[in-house]
Parts: C-alpha cells; sequence; structure tokens
C-alpha cells in the first residue's frame, strides 16, 4: 500500500493485522486470519515465520524501498513515516538498512513547522535519484498541514513534488516547511 501511494491505508493494515493474531497470547502471525475471534477455524501451523517476515518488509518499505519501474531506478525514502511518529527532536530513521545501492543511513527530526531529514554517505545515488517523502499527515479540518510548503535541500530551494524531493548527491540534509 505505501508502494501504491496509500500510506494510511498501510498504517490501517498493519493495525488490523497486529490486532488479529491468534492466540493473542503467542504474539505470533498465523496463516489465516479472521474477524470474528469466538468462530473456530483452522489457522495454520503456526507460528508462521514466513507471514511474520513479509510483515517486517513490509514495514522496512515505511522507511524506504528500492523503485525499479519502466520510470528508471530510484531509492524511495520516508513514504509511509507519518507526521505523528515525530516528536518536538526526537529522530525516526534506520541505520545500515540494506538496499541495492548500498547500506542506507538516514534520520527524521522534527523542529517546530520544519522537519529535517539527514541521509549519510555511503551508499550509491540511483541513476532516478533518491525521492524523499515528507513524512505525511491527515489534513486539519481547514486543510492545514497535511503538506509541506517548501522545501531546501543542503541550504538551497529545493523543487517540491507533492510530498516529495530528488536527492541527487549525497551526504545530504533536507529541510520540509510546513
Amino acid at each position: 500500500l505505501v508502494r501504491l501511494g496509500q500510506p494510511e491505508r498501510a498504517h490501517e493494515a498493519a493495525r488490523w493485522f497486529l490486532s488479529h493474531r491468534r492466540p493473542e497470547a503467542w504474539h505470533a502471525f498465523s496463516e489465516v486470519v479472521g474477524r470474528d475471534v469466538l468462530r473456530p477455524r483452522f489457522l495454520g501451523d503456526i507460528p508462521h515465520g514466513w507471514v511474520g517476515s513479509d510483515f517486517l518488509r513490509a514495514v522496512a518499505d515505511l522507511f524506504a524501498y528500492d523503485d525499479r519501474t519502466a520510470a528508471g531506478e530510484r531509492l524511495v525514502l520516508g513514504a509511509g513515516v507519518p507526521l505523528a511518529w515525530l516528536g518536538e527532536g526526537v529522530p525516526v530513521g534506520v541505520a545500515g538498512l540494506r538496499t541495492h545501492e548500498g547500506p542506507l543511513t538516514y534520520t527524521l527530526r522534527r523542529e517546530g513547522d520544519t522537519v529535517v531529514v539527514e541521509i549519510a554517505a555511503g551508499l550509491r545515488v540511483p541513476p532516478g535519484g533518491i525521492v524523499v517523502h515528507a513524512p505525511w499527515a491527515a489534513p486539519s479540518p481547514a486543510g492545514v498541514g497535511a503538506r509541506p510548503a517548501r522545501a531546501t535541500l543542503d541550504g538551497q530551494p529545493a523543487r517540491l513534488d507533492g510530498r516529495s524531493v530528488v536527492v541527487r548527491a549525497l551526504p545530504a540534509r533536507l529541510v520540509f516547511s510546513y
């Protein structure tokens, strides 16, 4: 769902699947998931490591994924990170995440009405660049806060496409202003 541009639905699905693990006390992923916990049914031969690993891979996509399409090769960062995860000055990110381009380390940090993204050197920038998404937020009743108004990349104005900026050189410091 994150790769389809639907981060809200991805988080909703994750919450649903986490709340429907059975037996609940096992904290395990089963092959079959149902809505009615009182209805007897076959759950498969749990726990299923492959289901858990698929879930972990989907969680990693919230932070970064390789996008190899007819449009070219690029690395997408932060497409599934909600603004609500970022407390004032508390960083969220990954360290040494394996990608096709090498190990990825980056952080997102909220500072007032801005989000600072710092991407470390150490990986190859793919031909299509690194597409960095600003953390998403549900729009307020007034429609404010869902997307950044502007961005800077290494201190210079950056082209903001919706809620993303393309980075072509590392290390990089990107600032999204809401």
